[in-house]
């Protein structure tokens, strides 16, 4: 019980080490990335909140083929989406996270419920400081790794990095093949997500059928567990193990139903960087 103590302590002199998401433009074209969030703690919660974690995140430009970084407190939960810079607001793609959740540990994917049709905005998100970190989101839109329905609760395994990359954008492969590292593809012989590569056929441009030449992804089938209900990957045998992990796709489909009548829009400050 000393360490939550010592936490809100520090906290209230704003000495408590946040999250990171950086914001990847992937083409030209400028953004403005509006954020979402929780509005207040309840008593509800499995992780850390107080009022720091309620902070409002101001909007945030996006240069095109830049890199923006964006610092998020202890236990912010919310969402992230982009518009092209100058035209009126409207929700896009969604990059959604709990950060020091359940156990302590970070929550993510990206969610196509509210506008699917946004093919130009969020793209990929994933954890910047894990190792066997899976990625949400699509190089193109539709795949296997992004929500799309209300009721999906399987998730992506929870993480404990505190910094994050969200690529936004259609990078142009044929001019800039430098960005492929920024496109990530899961590698069925290593199952690990790695950058696509002109060398490795396994995570190739050559070896993905079904996109456009300059921006070819990934339309490998996802591992079994992706979008299949958390308790249906445990034996029936396990109940307390299934009871825990349902727990947690719980905790990390907060924006799926109940989540968008806790949230409202902002505007923000960053710094950023050309992105290489």
């Amino acid at each position: 019980m000393f360490l939550p103590k010592v936490l809100l302590a520090l906290s209230a002199f704003g000495l408590v080490a946040g999250n990171t998401i950086t914001f990847v433009s992937l083409d030209e074209n400028h953004r403005t990335v509006y954020s979402r969030h929780k509005l207040q703690c309840e008593d509800g919660d499995r992780g850390y909140c107080n009022d720091l974690s309620l902070k409002e995140i101001p909007p945030v430009d996006v240069p095109g083929l830049a890199q923006v970084d964006v610092q998020l407190p202890m236990g912010w939960e919310g969402n992230f989406y982009s518009v092209p810079t100058g035209t009126p607001d409207r929700t896009g793609m969604l990059a959604e996270i709990r950060s020091q959740g359940y156990e302590n540990a970070s929550f993510f994917d990206v969610s196509a419920i509210e506008n699917p049709n946004d093919h130009v905005g969020v793209k990929q998100f994933w954890p910047a400081d894990d190792p066997n970190a899976e990625v949400s989101g699509c190089i193109e839109f539709p795949c296997p790794y992004t929500y799309y329905n209300p009721d999906d609760k399987q998730t992506k395994p929870a993480t404990w990095s505190e910094k994050f990359y969200c690529t936004l954008g259609n990078a142009d492969l044929s001019n800039r093949p430098h960005l492929a590292k920024w496109q990530k593809v899961y590698n069925p012989e290593t199952n690990k997500w790695e950058a696509l590569s002109v060398t490795n056929p396994a995570v190739s441009l050559i070896a993905v059928p079904g996109l456009s030449a300059a921006t070819r992804g990934t339309t490998v089938e996802s591992p079994t567990t992706t979008h299949t209900a958390v308790t249906d990957e445990t034996d029936a045998t396990d109940e307390t193990d299934a009871a825990d992990e349902t727990d947690i796709a719980n905790e990390t489909a907060f924006s799926h139903q109940t989540f968008v009548t806790l949230v409202k829009k902002h505007t923000a400050t960053s710094t950023f960087t050309a992105s290489s």
